[in-house]
C-alpha cells in the first residue's frame, strides 16, 4: 500500500458515488464494508495510490477498475474540497425552502385531520400561518446572502427533493391550486381539476391524500371506455382463496367509509352511464348515506371528497362532453401551463425554467455533467412556446406568428381564431422526464440535443411535420433577434 488517497473522507451518500461503488462491487471489490450503501459505504478509506500517483484499490486490477477508482477519488475531492463551499451554500438555501414547505405541510395536514372534529379553530389557523410566515422570513434572510445563480440551484435542489417526496413542485400557480383544493376538502366540496396533459393534476390529489393517510395508497379510479357504473357502487366477485362469491367495495365506498379523498381520473373518458351514476353522489355530504349494491347504507364520513380530472377540447378524442348541470355540482379548478404569455418566444418563463432545473440537478444542487445549460434552456423555451401555441386561441398569438416562415402559410393565416396554432406540445411532464433521464447519465448515447429532436418528432402524426416546423421556425426567429 502506497498511502491513502482520501484520509478522513466520508461517504457523501449521493447517487453518483453509490453507482461508482456498486460498479466496483460488480468487478469483484469485496473487502469494503457496506460497499455502495448510502451514507455507510467505507470505500473512501480503502483507496490507495500506485507508484504513478493514480488511485486504485489493492484488491482490484485492470483498466476499468483503475478508471472507477480514479473517478471515485476525483469525485470525493470535488465533493469534500473543491465544491464544499458551493455545496454548503446550496444546502442552506435548500433548507430554507424546505422549512417553508414543511410549515405549509403542517398547516395543510392539520386542516385536513381536523375535519373529523369540525375543523381548525381560528387560533389554530392563525398559529400555523404564523409558522409559515416565520419560515418565509428565515428563507428571505438566507437568500439575501447569496447570488441569484446560487439561489436558483439551491432552490432546484429543494424542488428535486420535493418532486421525489411530494410528487409535485410548488410553483406559485401550483401552490394556489393546492390550497384551493385543500379548502374544498375541508368543505366537502366536490372538485374537478381541469387542464391539459402533463401538468400534475393527479399528483396534487395524491399529495393531499398522503397528508391525510400517509400509510395508505391514494384512492384512485381511472376511467376508460370500459368503465361501468359498478366501479363506483361496488360489485360481486369471486374470492380467489375460498372461491366464494363476495361483495367488493368500490374505492368510492371505501373513501366514504374512511373519510378520505377519492380521485376519479379522466372522468369524461367514460360513457354517459358513468356520468349518470355520479350525478347524485356529487350532491351528498358527510352524514349522508350511499347505498351499495347489497342494500347496505354507508354513512359518509367527514373528509370524504370526490376529485376528478378531465381533459376537454377537440384535440382529446373519445371524451364525453360534460354538461353544465354536471359541472354546476363541482368547483372547477383550472390548471394552466406555466408562464402564460402571448409572446412566448421572448417573454420570461421563470416557472418553466424552475421545472427544467429541478430535473437537471441532484438533491445537493449540483448540475448534472451530462446536461449543458444552453441545451436545457433551449428545451425549456421550446416547451414553453409549444404549450402556449397549443392552448391559446390563434387570435391571441397571431402577432407572434406574423412573418414567421412556416410550411403551408395559408393554412396558418386561415386558422379559425378560436383554434390553437399547434395540435401538439412538449408538456411539463415531457420536459421533466426528458431532462431527468439525460441527467442521471445511466443511458447509452442519450444526450439532451438528441432527446430534443425526438420530442420535436413526436409533435406530429407520422408523415406530418407541421407542428415541428412551426415551433422551430419561431424558436429560430427568437435566436436570430
Amino acid at each position: 500500500m502506497n498511502g491513502e488517497v482520501s484520509p478522513g473522507y466520508e461517504c457523501p451518500a449521493t447517487a453518483i458515488c453509490g453507482r461508482k461503488c456498486r460498479a466496483l462491487g460488480r468487478l469483484g471489490l469485496k473487502d469494503v464494508p457496506n460497499l455502495g450503501e448510502s451514507g455507510e459505504c467505507q470505500a473512501p478509506q480503502y483507496l490507495t495510490l500506485d507508484e504513478n500517483g493514480k488511485s486504485r484499490f489493492d484488491s482490484l486490477d485492470g483498466e476499468l477498475a483503475g478508471k472507477l477508482a480514479q473517478g471515485l477519488s476525483d469525485y470525493l475531492q470535488e465533493y469534500h474540497v473543491e465544491n464544499k463551499a458551493e455545496r454548503l451554500a446550496f444546502a442552506e438555501i435548500k433548507s430554507g425552502f424546505e422549512g417553508v414547505q414543511a410549515a405549509r405541510d403542517e398547516l395543510y395536514k392539520n386542516a385536513l385531520l381536523a375535519i373529523k372534529d369540525g375543523g381548525l379553530a381560528p387560533e389554530e389557523i392563525e398559529f400555523y400561518q404564523e409558522q409559515v410566515k416565520r419560515a418565509e422570513h428565515k428563507l428571505a434572510k438566507i437568500t439575501e446572502q447569496y447570488s441569484a445563480e446560487e439561489v436558483l440551484l439551491g432552490r432546484a435542489a429543494f424542488d428535486k427533493q420535493c418532486l421525489e417526496n411530494r410528487g409535485i413542485i410548488f410553483t406559485d400557480s401550483m401552490l394556489a391550486n393546492t390550497e384551493r383544493l385543500i379548502n374544498n376538502v375541508v368543505e366537502g366540496r366536490p372538485t374537478m381539476l381541469q387542464g391539459d396533459k402533463g401538468i400534475a393534476k393527479t399528483q396534487v390529489v395524491k399529495y393531499l391524500s398522503r397528508l391525510v393517510a400517509p400509510d395508505k395508497e391514494p384512492l384512485i379510479t381511472s376511467v376508460d371506455g370500459d368503465t361501468m357504473a359498478h366501479a363506483f357502487t361496488g360489485r360481486y366477485t369471486q374470492d380467489k382463496e375460498t372461491g366464494r362469491v363476495v361483495f367488493e367495495d368500490s374505492k368510492l365506498i371505501t373513501a366514504a367509509r374512511e373519510g378520505r379523498p377519492l380521485l376519479i381520473d379522466e372522468v369524461n373518458f367514460g360513457d354517459t352511464s358513468v356520468m349518470a351514476t355520479l350525478h347524485d353522489i356529487l350532491l351528498k355530504k358527510p352524514g349522508d348515506v350511499i347505498i351499495t349494491e347489497t342494500g347496505e347504507e354507508v354513512e359518509i364520513q367527514p373528509g370524504f371528497i370526490i376529485c376528478m380530472t378531465a381533459n376537454e377540447g377537440d384535440r382529446y378524442q373519445n371524451r364525453v362532453d360534460l354538461d353544465s348541470a354536471f359541472k354546476d355540482r363541482l368547483d372547477v379548478i383550472h390548471f394552466d401551463y406555466p408562464d402564460k404569455s402571448t409572446k412566448p418566444h421572448t417573454d420570461n418563463m421563470p416557472e418553466t425554467l424552475r421545472l427544467a432545473f429541478a430535473a437537471a440537478v441532484d438533491t445537493d444542487g449540483e448540475l448534472s455533467k451530462f446536461v449543458e445549460v444552453d441545451d436545457l434552456t433551449k428545451l425549456a423555451r421550446l416547451a414553453h412556446v409549444s404549450q402556449q401555441l397549443y392552448t391559446q386561441p390563434a387570435q391571441n398569438v397571431r402577432g407572434v406568428m406574423s412573418g414567421v416562415n412556416v410550411p403551408n402559410q395559408n393554412a396558418l393565416t386561415g386558422l379559425i381564431d378560436e383554434r390553437p396554432v399547434m395540435s401538439g406540445c412538449i408538456s411539463p411532464r415531457d420536459m421533466i422526464s426528458t431532462v431527468s433521464r439525460v441527467a442521471n447519465g445511466r443511458l447509452i448515447n442519450v444526450t439532451l440535443p438528441g432527446e430534443i429532436e425526438m420530442l420535436l418528432g413526436k409533435l406530429d402524426k407520422d408523415g406530418e411535420h407541421y407542428n415541428r416546423k412551426v415551433l422551430t421556425a419561431l424558436y429560430d426567429r427568437k435566436a436570430g433577434e
